[in-house]
């Protein structure tokens, strides 16, 4: 709901909303998996990209035993953060150069 009242307030769709998927139950578990990644992420300066240390330690923990589902978890975790990055970045304000 965030992305749709900010685009009807600035005129501006971001692209995890133009590019909605549909969530499917299967797939919860991801989300669900992102979101409490996404509680835990270090920010400074900025929001920080999630650390693979992190997102190991969270499917090491959540019982992904088999080892060919890592890989392709760990992948699909730092593309859910880069749409996320890329999100932040947009709604970041913009500093006069």
């Amino acid at each position: 709901k965030a992305f749709q009242a900010r685009a009807k307030r600035t005129g501006i769709v971001a692209r995890p909303l133009q590019e909605r998927p549909t969530l499917l139950r299967k797939d919860m578990v991801y989300w669900d998996a992102f979101f409490i990644l996404n509680r835990g992420r270090q920010a400074g300066m900025g929001v920080n990209p999630l650390m693979v240390s992190e997102i190991l330690a969270l499917v090491n923990a959540g019982g992904i035993a088999f080892i060919p589902d890592k890989p392709k978890y760990l992948r699909l975790m730092q593309l859910m953060d880069s749409t996320f990055l890329e999100y932040q970045a947009e709604k970041a304000p913009k500093t006069p150069k």
